[in-house]
């Protein structure tokens, strides 16, 4: 549970106790009683004798042994009851269920007073006791009066510090905001923009704020994409227009290095030498021998002609 609940369980229970304190606990009513000599004998004025447990004064009135003491043991007994309901009823809360723990607020503060109450009319019998000089006998009977008398209080109006409690539960109760769109809440409403304040954020549940997704098996051939069209300003604004992020290059791969121009050329010229050349010496070989043959035949006849 929550430090805030918490603190509203603890206020819860004081309030009830601090009301009934000082509307039936205080000295005025008290002696005016004992005046009016009203009995305690019947079922109603055992009641009365449990509403008047938490008494506390702030003047002796006829008492007269040790008044000081007298109120002092008296105003004690009051704070520790106030005490001791306050903190076992912020002990029992932290172990409530923050959303189930409606039933348990009431049961927890209504037993914290029953045991504050008892504990508190156990210590005032024997403060009195102490104080006004009770012989043996009736210091015992002062101790277990006391006692009874604190749990038949926190028994009987116990239950109001409950309903305090219940109540200081509900009220520190956290209280969760509704977002803007949920069902019940009605239709989003749209605010248009202030001049000088730019454009407004779109609201996350907003339909536009929804990324589209095409229907399953639907297929778009993808079109040539246009060139993004800078949004013209709302009528009435005079702040810079909104301008487009600027696109990145695109990287061309580099291309591939050209051959070289002279090779080919180089190349044709080369064989054509080489085919000039084995033409040539084709012709030049029968021409060599029909020079040689005849000149051979003179020289071997001496050099001289054949007869007629």
């Amino acid at each position: 549970m929550t430090l805030r609940r918490v603190i509203g369980v603890g206020g819860g229970t004081a309030v009830p106790l601090v009301v009934l304190i000082l509307l039936f606990g205080n000295q005025w009513l008290y002696d005016a009683l004992l005046r009016n000599d009203v009995g305690y004998s019947g079922t109603g004025g055992q009641f009365l004798r449990w509403l008047e447990f938490p008494v506390w004064r702030l003047t002796a009135g006829s008492t007269r042994h040790r008044a000081f003491l007298y109120v002092v043991s008296l105003d004690f007994t009051v704070l520790l009851l106030l005490v001791l309901a306050v903190g076992l009823a912020v002990l029992a809360a932290r172990a409530l269920d923050e959303r189930r723990g409606l039933f348990g607020a009431v049961v927890a503060a209504w037993w914290a007073t029953i045991v504050a109450a008892g504990v508190a009319g156990l210590v005032r019998g024997l403060l009195l006791a102490w104080v006004l000089e009770y012989p043996g006998s009736m210091r015992s009977m002062s101790v277990w009066q006391g006692f009874a008398q604190g749990l038949g209080f926190g028994f009987w109006f116990g239950w109001l510090a409950g309903i305090g409690a219940l109540v200081g539960f509900l009220l520190a109760r956290p209280r969760v905001a509704t977002p803007a769109g949920a069902p019940g809440t009605g239709p989003i409403p749209v605010v248009p923009p202030r001049p000088g304040t730019g454009p407004m954020p779109i609201v996350p549940q907003h339909p536009s704020a929804v990324p589209y997704a095409p229907p399953p098996g639907a297929q778009y051939a993808p079109g040539p994409q246009q060139p993004p069209q800078p949004q013209q300003p709302p009528p009435g604004w005079s702040g810079a227009p909104s301008v487009p992020p600027a696109q990145p290059p695109v990287q061309q791969p580099p291309a591939a290095p050209a051959p070289p121009a002279d090779a080919p050329a180089d190349a044709g010229d080369k064989r054509e030498e080489a085919a000039e050349e084995a033409r040539e010496d084709e012709h030049a070989e029968p021409k060599d021998e029909r020079e040689d043959g005849p000149k051979d035949e003179r020289e071997d006849d001496g050099g001289l002609a054949p007869p007629k």
